[in-house]
């Protein structure tokens, strides 16, 4: 049967994400840590950054707290929005290792173990990035046939959740959005998946 020949209902996004908020629930630790390590360059890039600045703040703070004020705003503004060769090495290493965290959530969500050896997997051969990326995108294309109406809900309140924790005091909110997006965005593949595999 072709897949264009039976279209999801919008409830498919509801049925997600209330499933996603169960999984997120039991393994809430779990999934902070593996995503916590997924994000280690990009914290230490911003954190040596930050860090830097903040230091010669406060030595000129401690010598002329007046003027130290003063150069705050001169400070963040002299500050590039883009790092050079640093922040771009921090992300170059950082994707792979969120492309292994999505691996890990996958088994978590298939009731397997998940390891950090998951999410360093992808650095093991860069060489297979662009065929498995191009691999990704047609099977995208074929899987989510008849379900962009769902897909698109599902991203909306997706959206709106991490809207609402990022409103929430210093952002903490997104503790909780940040891992149950992700969550939620691998358990519609897994459903694609099955949901392809069955109609094909």
């Amino acid at each position: 049967m072709n897949p264009d020949a039976e279209h999801l209902p919008l409830g498919f996004a509801w049925e997600v994400l209330r499933e996603a908020r169960r999984l997120t629930g039991s393994h809430f630790w779990k999934l902070g840590w593996l995503l916590s390590l997924a994000l280690l360059p990009e914290a230490v890039y911003f954190l040596c950054v930050a860090g830097g600045e903040m230091l010669s703040f406060y030595e000129e703070a401690l010598a002329d707290p007046m003027r130290a004020m003063d150069n705050l705003a001169e400070i963040a503004a002299a500050t590039p929005a883009w790092g050079g060769w640093r922040e771009s090495l921090s992300i170059v290493i950082s994707l792979p290792l969120c492309v292994g965290f999505l691996g890990a959530v996958l088994r978590l969500i298939r009731g397997e173990k998940a390891s950090w050896r998951e999410i360093v997997s992808p650095l093991r051969n860069p060489a297979h990035w662009p065929s498995a990326l191009a691999r990704a995108v047609r099977q995208s294309g074929e899987r989510t046939r008849g379900a962009k109406g769902p897909l698109l809900l599902l991203l909306v309140l997706l959206a709106a959740a991490n809207a609402v924790g990022f409103l929430l005091p210093l952002g903490i909110g997104l503790l909780y959005t940040i891992p149950l997006s992700c969550v939620a965005l691998v358990l519609c593949y897994e459903r694609l998946k099955v949901r392809h595999t069955i109609l094909d």
